[in-house]
């Protein structure tokens, strides 16, 4: 590797960041129309892009990088989209409550069968995905051993958390449970393919 191969790494991390987030927002804003490639190529990137800022950071400081990176780009994608003033000769019009309020939309524990079944999500296989994920981490970042236990320690909490959240949050369980047993699938495979 040369000295300019984990800048140019850097470079193309950035870039995958801006552009997975991105796709993430034009997702966001198909709602509801179909969006699932733009979801899993903006997360792919995301995730690419982790991966790729570990030669020129370090497993440890890549992560958190990674994080702040997301995050920058986000909040520039919400500023500029965003409309801070009215269109001009229009008034803001009052909210009026209605008598039984707003409905909110149905979550994932509309019934006990669901209930139980999105905790049961949220908790344990949540948690298989996100120790699955810690591991394959820890096997297959580059650096020394400290790089590999810190990057692990980082990337599994994240995992769970997002995994939580999307668990309590999608309507769709079956949707939900393939995604974390896919995650967790995955992640196994890699440990057993671990480099020797």
């Amino acid at each position: 590797m040369t000295s300019t191969t984990p800048i140019l790494l850097a470079v193309v991390a950035v870039l995958a960041v801006a552009i997975g987030v991105w796709l993430l927002w034009l997702a966001w804003k198909r709602n509801p129309k179909p969006r699932g490639g733009l979801i899993l190529g903006g997360w792919a990137l995301l995730v690419t892009a982790a991966v790729l800022l570990a030669p020129w950071a370090g497993g440890d400081r890549g992560v958190a990088i990674s994080t702040l990176l997301v995050a920058v780009a986000a909040t520039v994608f919400i500023v500029l989209s965003g409309r801070w003033t009215l269109p001009h000769g229009k008034k803001a019009k009052p909210i009026r409550a209605t008598a039984g309020g707003a409905d909110p939309a149905p979550g994932p524990a509309s019934t006990w069968p669901r209930t139980l079944a999105a905790v049961l999500l949220a908790l344990p296989a949540s948690t298989a995905a996100s120790v699955a994920v810690g591991v394959a981490l820890a096997v297959w970042t580059p650096g020394s051993p400290a790089d590999k236990l810190v990057t692990a320690a980082f990337g599994a909490p994240l995992v769970l958390a997002g995994a939580m959240i999307w668990t309590c949050a999608d309507r769709r369980l079956l949707r939900t449970t393939a995604g974390l047993v896919a995650l967790t699938a995955v992640s196994a495979l890699a440990v057993v393919l671990r480099p020797h």
